[in-house]
């Protein structure tokens, strides 16, 4: 039996292959942007890295040491749960390669997080006055059932219907969080 090549193409053919869209655009944004950071300050694509920590005696360590490197690099740029998802991302890889990377050895910068607060009524009647009338029917589709945008902007014509002088919708397992068809949604009328 002939063994393929471990890199990223077939990393990426015979890994990830199943996993969703969004998954699989994360592990690829995540490695591209590593690679760079690796090609800036390393002269050296991630592969050849992983090439190179075989020769060493540790080489989870050296890897870990560059990972540290990227994540003191981009920390004031980008939010902490932005960067776990980009080590989770890039730890797929990193098994695949047979390197395995504690995330709790990572010197993670301080999550900062701003307080939430719900919208209150007077601004949302600032933004749809602002709205067109598009963007209106989709703010109010929101507001009204609580649905995810991406679940609103899914919807298709067959999916809404009208039920007792109610518009109400089935959102399709597909585009919901869980992969399951979500109940009806009454929309404003």
């Amino acid at each position: 039996m002939i063994r393929k090549e471990k890199n990223f193409d077939n990393f990426l053919k015979d890994k990830i292959a199943n996993l969703s869209k969004s998954s699989k655009e994360n592990i690829i944004h995540s490695n591209k942007i590593f690679n760079e950071f690796c090609i800036k300050t390393h002269n050296q694509t991630l592969d050849e890295i992983i090439i190179e920590s075989r020769k060493e005696e540790f080489p989870d360590e050296m890897i870990l040491e560059v990972i540290q490197d990227w994540i003191n690099h981009i920390a004031g740029k980008l939010q902490h749960n932005t960067l776990v998802n980009y080590i989770s991302g890039l730890n797929r890889y990193l098994k695949y390669q047979k390197i395995r990377i504690d995330q709790k050895e990572i010197e993670w910068p301080q999550n900062i997080q701003e307080e939430r607060y719900a919208i209150s009524h007077e601004e949302i009647e600032k933004i749809l006055r602002m709205a067109t009338y598009e963007r209106r029917a989709y703010y109010l589709a929101l507001i009204s059932t609580g649905a995810r945008p991406v679940e609103i902007i899914g919807l298709r014509k067959k999916d809404i219907q009208l039920i007792n002088g109610k518009y109400n919708a089935l959102i399709p397992a597909h585009l919901t969080k869980k992969k399951m068809a979500s109940g009806t949604l009454t929309l404003l009328t």
